[in-house]
């Protein structure tokens, strides 16, 4: 269930970028990984819901906006779950549930991206979880981008909040169903940033072009 969260990552950022309103720029987008946080909930034994998120994603957006086409790849790290709960992370990591030690990550690779007008609907493709590869849709619950994120990361940016429903079994990684929940719900939140460089370089130049305005002073 881990590993769906993950493709959830992936899709996200594809439709964020994929809706884009104006001024959205083609070219190639980073993963903001600071700003970028996959969750998934599912039911236990019927009387409370259990939350985990990841927290290590990584990937591309490629969006042509003339086209109104977009192509996203993520992957996101199964063994950076985390549900607050140690002893509970340890169980889920382990070769009963994701078994990251063989299958470290979870991979979302899209380019079908579905539009109404010129509001983006869903984003489907392939989610790799557990080794196991499945069509998944995560719906778009908003998406946007803007030319820049804020006054001090004046990079073009783009956002979007998603999410999909899907049983985890499908995915090899169905023990205790179903009396702990089969299904379980993906919500991701993802920000990528225009630039093929990477988002930690982005984070740097801002650093430098502080650092040097203050020795004008």
């Amino acid at each position: 269930m881990l590993g769906v969260l993950s493709l959830v990552g992936l899709a996200a950022l594809a439709g964020a970028a994929a809706a884009a309103e104006p001024p959205a720029i083609s070219g190639r987008y980073t993963i903001d990984p600071h700003h970028t946080q996959p969750t998934v909930e599912w039911e236990h034994f019927g009387i409370s819901r259990i939350t985990g998120r990841f927290d290590h994603t990584t990937g591309t957006l490629d969006l042509d906006v003339p086209h109104r086409r977009a192509r996203v790849q993520v992957e996101i790290a199964a063994n950076s779950l985390s549900t607050g709960e140690p002893l509970l992370d340890q169980r889920l990591k382990s070769a009963a549930f994701l078994n990251v030690a063989r299958f470290p990550k979870i991979t979302f690779r899209a380019d079908d991206f579905r539009f109404r007008g010129d509001t983006l609907q869903s984003v489907a493709g392939d989610l790799t979880i557990h080794g196991v590869t499945h069509k998944v849709v995560l719906t778009a619950l908003n998406a946007r981008c803007v030319a820049h994120r804020n006054p001090t990361m004046t990079e073009p940016a783009c956002g979007a909040n998603l999410e999909t429903t899907l049983n985890r079994s499908d995915y090899g990684v169905g023990l205790f169903a179903p009396l702990v929940a089969d299904r379980v719900t993906i919500r991701i939140s993802v920000e990528a940033l225009l630039g093929a460089e990477g988002v930690e370089s982005q984070f740097q130049a801002l650093s430098n072009r502080r650092a040097a305005a203050g020795n004008k002073r």
